[in-house]
């Protein structure tokens, strides 16, 4: 029998994160084998979510594994924490060495933060769309748009 490889999925928490934009990735993708999963934050302080519970970060930003995949949640703190130096630097560090970058929703606007989607043809969530140009991005309305090793989704395509 052959060991399976472990795939580092890290995870960025931010306060005002979309429970469900974290959560229902982290599901799908624990179930993958060899998946390892871990949420990073700024502290491992618990984070509060834009729906007023608590998610605890298993890991600070140094102490993070590299990312395999990286997934970037969205939420109402997108806009705080695309003005946190920490995070985009987290951000781009672990993509730089990721297989896989990856956004749900508004997190988009954290990876052109990051400089990932200059250029790149991207979605996020169907009302900010036409926004992604502020960020290099080149809007496209779409549940999911796979452009090189980027992948970003929204919630629902008009």
């Amino acid at each position: 029998m052959t060991d399976t490889p472990t795939t580092n999925i890290v995870f960025l928490l931010f306060p005002g994160i979309t429970q469900l934009d974290f959560t229902a990735p982290a599901q799908a993708l624990s179930r993958m084998p060899g998946a390892a999963l871990a949420g990073a934050a700024a502290t491992t302080d618990p984070i509060m979510t834009d729906s007023g519970f608590a998610i605890v970060p298993t890991d600070d930003f140094t102490s993070a594994p590299q990312a395999d995949i990286l997934c970037i949640p969205g939420g109402h703190g997108v806009a705080d924490a695309l003005g946190d130096a920490a995070t985009i630097d987290f951000i781009a560090r672990q993509a730089a060495g990721a297989e896989w970058v990856t956004s749900v929703c508004t997190g988009a606007f954290l990876l052109g933060r990051a400089g990932l989607l200059t250029g790149k043809r991207a979605t996020t969530h169907w009302g900010y769309t036409h926004l992604l140009p502020l960020v290099g991005a080149e809007p496209v309305k779409a549940r999911v748009v796979e452009d090189g090793h980027i992948v970003t989704s929204g919630n629902r395509c008009v």
